[in-house]
């Protein structure tokens, strides 16, 4: 694609968390040529940046037996929003959660 063209792709990538944000994106053959020593490696366009959160809230189950549930959701709500990011968190009152 060129500066100002829509489109998609798709691939084999197996966890979410794998694709990031702003990614740079390569041709496979590009990619094996990089691996040979005569070839530079492949840099990430100038500018990349790893998204920076805006917004910071703790999620926790009402029962702490539905803990694997949010998890499993908040995986899913990932799927749809890959800007989305969370860590486990504890909490001696609420149990355990999410940030």
């Amino acid at each position: 694609m060129r500066s100002s063209q829509v489109g998609y792709l798709y691939g084999s990538i197996k966890d979410v968390l794998d694709a990031r944000v702003g990614d740079t994106i390569t041709l496979s053959s590009e990619f094996k040529k990089s691996q040979l020593p005569e070839f530079k490696n492949i840099e990430p366009l100038e500018g990349y940046a790893e998204s920076v959160p805006m917004m910071y809230a703790g999620l926790f189950p009402v029962d702490a037996d539905d803990y694997e549930n949010l998890r499993d959701s908040l995986g899913k709500l990932r799927l749809n929003d890959a800007s989305l990011t969370y860590e486990p968190e504890s909490s001696g009152a609420l149990g355990f959660g999410f940030r």
